[in-house]
């Protein structure tokens, strides 16, 4: 109960823009499907978090939506979604290009990207 408390003071001092609330809330949503291992749910989780952060970047973080991303790609290429495949080997193309990514990330990308789906 004093945490909840605490929270909605916090909330009530600091109000967040709807698109914060948004991408708040779509983090839950996320994490609460990738835990369940819904790969539909996750994919418009994810979707939606990267079109929350491109309109208004300062409510993700470059990391979240380099994750994002990552997400959004794995799971096209998991359910096999033939319409979508050329955007999420564009998407994994952006993301190898990204200095940002680590290495160990990069040959995981580098691994999916060269499975034969995407050619």
């Amino acid at each position: 109960p004093a945490k909840g408390a605490l929270l909605l003071s916090s909330l009530r001092s600091r109000p967040m823009s709807g698109h914060a609330w948004c991408a708040r809330m779509l983090r839950n949503l996320l994490r609460v499907h990738a835990a369940a291992s819904d790969a539909p749910r996750t994919l418009g989780a994810a979707d939606r978090l990267l079109l929350v952060g491109a309109a208004q970047p300062a409510v993700t973080s470059a990391a979240e939506q380099l994750d994002c991303a990552a997400q959004s790609a794995y799971v096209i290429y998991a359910l096999r979604w033939e319409a979508r495949r050329d955007e999420a080997r564009a998407s994994l193309q952006r993301l190898l290009a990204d200095r940002r990514l680590a290495k160990a990330e990069a040959l995981q990308l580098e691994e999916l990207l060269a499975s034969g789906w995407f050619k």
